[in-house]
């Protein structure tokens, strides 16, 4: 919470004015996560008789419980793109975590704990490399109550050995606010330089990344939401991918967005490059939906779809023969594939389970337009 220099916020039963307050979490409180609500009241002296009136506000917050001691924790990340070296092990002073073993490309350990106050050994290898052979060394000083997230990624800057590791030290495995789903975000693709991540429901949001850097975390509503991508320098952003949060299981969690691949058409992204989702229990990166995969979209009058939200049936009529039809839910997973062939097509969803769908036509002319559609 932050309050204005100007607001005095009262207390305590002294009337003196504090900012501050403390908690005392009791001690037979399992651990957990926990909502905390914290009213404030702030005072303005003018408009009431008496003198002063008070203004309350009410936020809620997250709030994560743990035995003592808080050890620091490390997620480990492999965008490293590289055939000859698949799987990556990262270990920790000598040390190899059966969960920092063999991670593959596009994929994350969960968060373990790892020593602090002292400086370790970062050391990366293969599973391609001969015992005892290390692709990358480095050491790095952990400090107490700060927890990591470490992404193995190509340096392009060094021919000779072109791999990094790239860390984070304010890492969160929750959301600071209640009904928001926290997110970092993380420039991967090594073509492209600064790389603009855009809110495009609240456009004034713009978060620039060079590459192989950092940035956030940013609060999200528990929502469907949506990121553009821009390059350095313009205001239109060439592709959008969908964040559909409780799809993805990742209410009131932290979780980590990164760009990887290369971009070798702005206007036209090949399918190796994009936004993944790391979360916070590891695993596989879950690839984001691309909302417009195609630059060369239908004309407004050319495509008419009804009823939105559906029961049943979803009623498409076009000027131009549509070609294809495929349906994909919030996950990016292709549910659905009709070859359609006519300008008029009758799409059966009352079978489909409850929530959003985006549905991707292909007309003859080699057009694209996707549909944002709400199955009841």
């Amino acid at each position: 919470m932050v309050f204005d220099e100007s607001e005095v916020v009262y207390a305590n039963d002294d009337n003196e004015a504090e900012k501050f307050g403390t908690l005392t979490i009791p001690q037979n409180l399992e651990e957990g996560t926990y909502r905390m609500r914290v009213r404030s009241g702030v005072f303005f002296d003018g408009l009431n008789p008496c003198g002063f009136h008070l203004q309350t506000e009410t936020l809620d917050f997250n709030l994560e419980v743990v035995a003592e001691p808080v050890t620091p924790k490390l997620q480990f990340i492999n965008n490293y793109e590289d055939s000859s070296h698949e799987q990556l092990s990262l270990y920790i002073n000598n040390h190899l975590n059966d969960e920092l073993t063999d991670i593959s490309f596009r994929a994350s350990s969960g968060f373990i704990q790892i020593p602090y106050g002292e400086t370790i050994d970062f050391k990366v290898t293969s599973t391609n490399q001969a015992d005892g052979d290390f692709l990358y060394e480095e050491t790095v000083l952990i400090e107490e109550h700060m927890d990591y997230i470490v992404i193995a990624n190509n340096n392009i800057e060094n021919q000779n050995n072109p791999f990094e590791l790239n860390l984070f030290n304010e890492a969160k495995t929750i959301a600071y606010a209640y009904n928001e789903t926290d997110l970092l975000f993380y420039n991967g693709s090594s073509n492209v330089g600064e790389l603009d991540f855009v809110d495009t429901l609240n456009e004034d949001l713009i978060i620039p990344i060079d590459y192989s850097e950092f940035n956030g975390y940013f609060g999200f509503k528990n929502q469907l939401n949506e990121i553009g991508l821009a390059l350095e320098g313009d205001e239109e952003t060439f592709v959008r991918y969908l964040i559909p949060v409780s799809e993805l299981g990742i209410n009131n969690q932290a979780a980590t967005i990164i760009s990887s691949g290369i971009l070798s058409d702005p206007q036209n992204p090949d399918e190796d490059f994009g936004l993944w989702l790391a979360k916070v229990s590891g695993g596989e990166l879950i690839p984001l939906l691309n909302s417009n995969l195609s630059s060369e979209v239908f004309e407004n009058n050319e495509l008419l779809y009804y009823p939105n939200p559906v029961n049943s049936i979803l009623y498409l009529e076009s000027l131009i023969t549509i070609n294809t039809i495929k349906v994909y839910n919030m996950l990016g997973q292709l549910i659905q594939q009709n070859k359609v062939n006519s300008k008029n097509f009758e799409l059966n969803m009352s079978n489909f389970a409850k929530g959003i769908y985006l549905i991707n036509l292909e007309n003859i002319n080699n057009k694209k337009q996707n549909l944002k559609v709400v199955k009841d």
